[in-house]
């Protein structure tokens, strides 16, 4: 999503899969960003089932005014990762972010991790860093499980602080990330770079080692080329008539977990 100007800075779309405690132990925790005079407001629900505690998507109310992301026309935090997607009591889980710009993704940004209490959650756990590498800790114990924890992603570039928030389920069921076996141009498998003939329209579209769910989303963004229906997959492509070189990022959620694909795009 693209990123919005938040009292001065700029905030990015709620990149985790965020999951709530059983209806059955408290009313339905509602995670709102306020908008009002061209600020950026979302209403994000998600629940586990009390019965059968099932990993649950989100359900995004999308903003009409929010400027397409298939235009890296400025700096954005396209997704965030925890891997493993969820966390058992005690356990840890590596976090890392894909943050791109109009001249590809920026490698080793600077980013400063926090729990967050706000939303009505409650801030637990800890995040460690060891060897510039970001962990999110999960208490050994909760009063009750599983538990939503909320973490916040900020970072610098170019001028501008970009915010991202990341959901991971603690003490819950065993969420996974899913994983991209191959982005496909006309259904052949793309290498290491995808080759465009100006002016041409085509079609790209991600294979997936296990099958996803029907809740599963699909995120394109490129530069250079045109996504109208950059939230599907299989979806067109349309190059620009002139050349150029650039990227094509994919962002795949599916129940908690996330996965994305970075590829150099040449137009001829």
């Amino acid at each position: 999503m693209t990123p919005r100007l938040i009292s001065g800075s700029k905030k990015s779309a709620l990149q985790g899969n965020f999951a709530q405690t059983s209806p059955k132990r408290g009313k339905l925790q509602q995670i709102l960003l306020t908008r009002k005079c061209g600020y950026t407001r979302r209403l994000v629900k998600s629940v586990i089932l009390a019965t059968t505690l099932l990993p649950c998507a989100l359900a995004f109310v999308a903003c009409d005014d929010f400027a397409s992301p298939a235009e890296l026309s400025r700096p954005q935090i396209l997704a965030i990762q925890s891997e493993p997607a969820s966390v058992s009591l005690g356990g840890s889980t590596e976090l890392s972010l894909l943050l791109a710009d109009e001249n590809g993704p920026v490698d080793g940004p600077e980013v400063t991790w926090s729990i967050q209490s706000d939303f009505g959650l409650t801030a637990l756990g800890e995040i460690v860093v060891q060897d510039g590498v970001a962990s999110y800790v999960a208490p050994e114990t909760l009063s009750e499980a599983p538990a939503l924890v909320s973490l916040e992603a900020r970072l610098v570039q170019g001028g501008e602080t970009l915010i991202g928030l990341k959901g991971i389920l603690v003490g819950g069921p065993t969420l996974v990330n899913p994983e991209i076996s191959a982005v496909t141009l006309d259904g052949t498998a793309v290498g290491d770079e995808l080759l465009l003939p100006a002016g041409a329209e085509a079609t790209i579209a991600v294979e997936m080692a296990s099958p996803l769910s029907a809740d599963a989303t699909f995120a394109w963004y490129a530069r250079p080329g045109t996504i109208d229906a950059y939230r599907s997959s299989p979806t067109t492509i349309l190059a620009p008539e002139e050349s150029g070189e650039g990227w094509l990022f994919v962002v795949v959620r599916d129940r908690g977990g996330i996965t994305y694909e970075s590829i150099r795009t040449r137009v001829q």
